[in-house]
């Protein structure tokens, strides 16, 4: 069987400093994914997955850029 989906988070920092570095804000970042997977037999899974990532105000002042993180990626997963 095949299966879709889609994944929001909201990433939020736990403390006002990322490593040591202070920011005015928690608010880190927003993603959202896509993802498929094919469930091939009892012991293989093979799956996609796209995203993007958009930063919030913390990640702005520690990074110094706003431009989004795009991610894509490909898994096998293997029980025995």
């Amino acid at each position: 069987p095949v299966s879709i989906g889609a994944l929001y988070y909201h990433f939020d920092l736990a403390e006002d400093n990322y490593f040591g570095t202070p920011v005015d804000d928690k608010d880190f970042a927003d993603e959202v994914n896509a993802y498929v997977d094919w469930t091939v037999n009892d012991n293989l899974l093979l799956g996609a997955l796209s995203g993007v990532a958009w930063p919030g105000s913390a990640a702005e002042e520690v990074f110094g850029e706003d431009d989004p993180y795009y991610l894509l990626l490909a898994y096998a997963i293997v029980t025995f």
